[in-house]
């Protein structure tokens, strides 16, 4: 999220060659509104002349804050505006700005370098800040790291580097050590903010939720229009912040024993899984799409989150190099469908290939056969106690994307407190995949069958427990 804040200052909103106005621009955790005002001197006819064109507003406004900062915004349009014929008064949404910022395009390659705050970072990465501790006498001295990166290379158009930096202070006879976690991202070529905040910010997002299990935000955005690291730039260029609406913030603090994978457990392989990670982004991306629409919405109906996870489980077979998405060669296969049609009456060719089109591609359920073979030891404790557990799968989805009647009589479609404990199966099936196809294994895996198996599923409509005290049940 951006932080909540209101600027004040001047506001070009019909264009640079009009005369600016004053104007309010307010950020929170809904909206990006700039209140402009404009004061003006005339007369009736000037008024109602140009009525309709006070309503439209540039769709890039250039402001500068009280201090003549320049800032810009993007995606403007007017909502509501109430002219007259001393003072006009503008309600101007935005859909993203950027300060210390002067430029015409949102898709304009500007940018060196980014650096991001994540939530959830500081608590994944559970590195001790605190060097060293000498008790002398009854006094006790602490030697803290004010500075602590580590770099990161996921392929050739950008470098990560992941920083911490720690504020002491003094207040009333106390001693305060604030940790922040960053993560810059720096190019070897100029970006767009459009192309980093789509193809960069959001890789590594999904990457801390995958490994922590939370939904993870962005809390601030910042970017450089020159590298600002020391040594590789003589003057330290001024941050550029990237302000956006709220897309959801968290104060709550994750406990370090629930994360599915630490990065003091990933930490000698960091790199190689970062690598991964970017290839598997850019392959994956359907499929991560839908498990994030998951996690991002966990009030959702479960009939409808069960069939996002069975999707997702089935795209990723056929993004996957680990799996063969046609049943046979597609040499072998042509040449059984020319078998085929020479056999076929001229009438019934055309509709006959437009039935076969797709018939070499693997059915739904045997995708599911072939991630449930390569995670069979997974699938055996994630799914015990469940009969039939591929089968219900296939037919539940089916069932829930079509609502066949005949399918619903074969007897394999779940619902209710069943079809919520599978969805949860499919979810944690879906977790292990991923994890595999970037290269973790061992402990995180295990914690994620452990946490399986360890789930209880309380609904409501279950009866009471039985109290031993009951005279009932003693006699």
């Amino acid at each position: 999220m951006s932080k909540p804040r209101t600027i004040e200052g001047r506001w070009w909103i019909h264009g640079d060659d009009k005369p600016p106005c004053f104007g309010i621009l307010s950020l929170d955790s809904e909206s990006l509104v700039l209140a402009a005002k404009n004061l003006q001197d005339c007369t009736p006819e000037e008024f109602w002349n140009t009525f309709l064109q006070k309503a439209q507003v540039s769709e890039v406004i250039h402001g500068q804050d009280k201090d003549k900062c320049d800032i810009t915004l993007f995606g403007c349009s007017c909502r509501q505006s109430s002219p007259s014929i001393g003072l006009d008064s503008y309600h101007i949404g935005s859909l993203a700005g950027i300060t210390n910022f002067r430029g015409n395009s949102w898709n304009e390659p500007r940018f060196q370098a980014a650096r991001v705050n994540y939530t959830f970072l500081g608590e994944w990465l559970n590195r001790r800040f605190i060097e060293e501790t000498k008790l002398d006498g009854d006094s006790m001295t602490v030697k803290f790291k004010f500075g602590d990166s580590l770099e990161f290379n996921p392929n050739a158009s950008v470098r990560l580097k992941i920083e911490r930096k720690t504020t002491a202070t003094f207040p009333l006879n106390k001693f305060l050590a604030e940790e922040e976690y960053s993560v810059w991202f720096l190019f070897a070529e100029l970006k767009s903010a459009e192309e980093i905040r789509k193809k960069y910010i959001p890789v590594f997002l999904r990457l801390l939720c995958l490994l922590t299990g939370e939904r993870v935000f962005t809390e601030e955005i910042s970017l450089f229009e020159s590298n600002p690291f020391p040594g590789e730039n003589v003057e330290t260029p001024k941050p550029c912040e990237l302000l956006f609406r709220n897309g959801g913030h968290t104060k709550e603090k994750t406990r370090v024993s629930y994360m599915l994978a630490h990065f003091c457990e990933i930490e000698s392989s960091f790199d190689l899984i970062l690598k991964r990670w970017f290839e598997c982004d850019e392959r994956m991306r359907p499929v991560l799409d839908l498990y994030f629409a998951v996690l991002s919405n966990r009030d959702a109906n479960y009939q409808v989150v069960f069939l996002l996870l069975a999707h997702a489980l089935e795209v990723y077979h056929a993004r996957s190099s680990r799996f063969s998405s046609t049943e046979r060669p597609e040499e072998a296969h042509e040449e059984r469908l020319k078998m085929i049609f020479e056999s076929t009456p001229e009438r019934y060719k055309s509709w006959l290939k437009y039935k076969l089109k797709f018939s070499n591609q693997k059915t739904l359920n045997d995708r599911l056969r072939d991630i449930l073979d390569l995670c069979r030891d997974e699938t055996q404790r994630l799914a015990s106690g469940i009969e039939n557990f591929a089968d219900k799968v296939r037919d539940s989805r089916n069932y829930y994307t079509h609502y066949s009647e005949k399918l619903l009589l074969e007897g394999n479609v779940v619902d209710g407190p069943e079809l919520v404990r599978i969805r949860f199966i499919v979810e944690d099936l879906l977790k292990i995949c991923l994890l595999k196809e970037i290269g973790i294994q061992g402990r995180p895996i295990e914690r994620i069958l452990a946490q399986s198996g360890a789930t209880k599923f309380v609904h409501l409509d279950a009866p009471p427990s039985p109290k031993t005290d009951d005279p009932k049940i003693l006699s």
